[in-house]
């Protein structure tokens, strides 16, 4: 069988290899042979067979693997070229079907290819680096939850050594994105998509987040993704949604965010100011020197003076500008509460979304700063494209035209650039 438009021709490579990198696929995605095979409508030993290369897949049916295993299909041919001569929009519709599912999704994003190719086209006139963006971590598959969550705490404690964020919350998670040279933006997707990561070489390396989420949910969409951008950028294309949230990958990346937004040397310092966290006896042991021996003392804290309650977990999220539930399963993921504290906290999450619009001095229902947040994510992608299209134009690399046409594309009032372009 001929392969498709967008399959590459599988007759070159060795079936046992490729049996192996799909088997492992499906075992990333946490997916059974029976499952895989319900999905395709084959036999389970279809499945076994093609798995172990003693039989070939077709490229219909390569293409429909690709798509359960949220993977692009040259992430299984290392031999083969890049895909990048297919248009950035048709990958991504290919790999990311609620893009290719939603109209308004496939509006939104192919405009914002649009301009991040605009972009990507400006940075090479101007003589800036390629898209490199940050290092690759290029680990082991996670072979289990246990290997997903301590890849990502990992990976969460080497990026804040390495950007040199100390154990300080992370002000603008956009800007330190951007800062990596990845084009990061919000706009609409489907209402169960929290965001989507994928590379082209047209275009660079590319965040887009549910514009519509809580301000809150969007920086942890922002460090998720980025997290995506580290692990995963050789599959092209990942988005985070709620059909593949028990993939390997996505809580890989969702440990990321949670690490990478709340140090553990943070949350305890920030629990230490509060005199909060510890236990509520200590042991320890203590020399004496009239009688050379040692002696043990044991010092208690006020009973249930230790305990984390509503108000210091709603304290930890305004100090880390996460929503109320990430640091309330942080608290359980570093040990500080167990299960049926997080139980508790969580159905007293009301009670803590009303301390946290007062401890800000919101309104009363706190749609305000909501909706200044959310202008503020809209306009990101302005703010990355906006020197690039100043300084291509004080430089005479592109014409007045250009301006407003690049103007047009972000949204913006083309003279109203031209007038700042014109102001030395």
């Amino acid at each position: 069988m001929a392969p498709t438009e967008h399959s590459p021709a599988t007759a070159s490579f060795d079936p046992k290899v490729l049996g192996k990198r799909l088997a492992d696929a499906r075992s990333n995605a946490r997916l059974t042979q029976e499952q895989v095979a319900d999905a395709l409508g084959l036999l389970r030993t279809a499945i076994a067979q093609i798995e172990t290369g003693a039989r070939a897949v077709s490229s219909d049916e390569l293409v429909r693997l690709a798509r359960l295993y949220n993977r692009s299909i040259d992430s299984f041919f290392e031999s083969e070229p890049d895909a990048a001569v297919d248009d950035a929009l048709t990958v991504l519709a290919r790999m990311a079907p609620p893009v290719q599912g939603d109209a308004q999704t496939a509006k939104a994003v192919g405009t914002l290819i649009d301009v991040c190719r605009a972009g990507a086209s400006l940075k090479r006139e101007l003589g800036l680096k390629n898209h490199d963006g940050p290092p690759a971590y290029e680990w082991p598959q996670p072979r289990n939850m246990g290997d997903a969550v301590e890849q990502g705490n990992m990976a969460a404690e080497q990026e804040r050594k390495r950007l040199d964020l100390g154990e300080a919350p992370i002000a603008d998670i956009h800007e330190l994105i951007a800062r990596q040279d990845i084009w990061a933006a919000s706009d609409h997707l489907p209402d169960d998509v929290s965001g989507l990561f994928f590379s082209h070489q047209t275009t660079g390396m590319v965040i887009v987040i549910n514009h519509d989420h809580h301000p809150c949910r969007q920086r942890f969409s922002y460090a998720h993704e980025y997290a995506h951008s580290l692990f995963d950028r050789k599959l092209k294309v990942t988005y985070t949604a709620k059909d593949n949230s028990t993939n390997l990958i996505e809580a890989r990346a969702n440990a990321f965010a949670a690490a990478f937004l709340m140090p553990k040397r943070g949350v305890e310092l920030a629990l230490e100011r509060d005199d909060k966290g510890k236990p509520s006896k200590h042991l320890f042991s203590m020399y004496d020197v009239a009688n050379e021996g040692g002696t043990n003392i044991e010092r208690r804290t006020t009973a249930a003076s230790q305990r984390l309650g509503v108000k210091d977990a709603a304290r930890l999220a305004l100090h880390f500008d996460v929503s109320y539930q990430v640091a309330c399963f942080r608290l359980k993921s570093l040990g500080f509460i167990n299960q049926n504290e997080l139980n508790d906290l969580r159905d007293r999450e009301e009670a803590a979304r009303l301390f946290m619009r007062i401890a800000r001095g919101d309104q009363a229902t706190g749609q305000d700063r909501e909706v200044v947040l959310r202008q503020k994510f809209k306009n990101h992608i302005i703010a990355q494209m906006l020197p690039l299209i100043l300084e291509a134009y004080q430089r005479e690399i592109i014409s007045r035209g250009r301006v407003l046409e690049l103007s047009s594309l972000i949204g913006v009032q083309g003279n109203t650039i031209l007038q700042i372009a014109q102001t030395r």
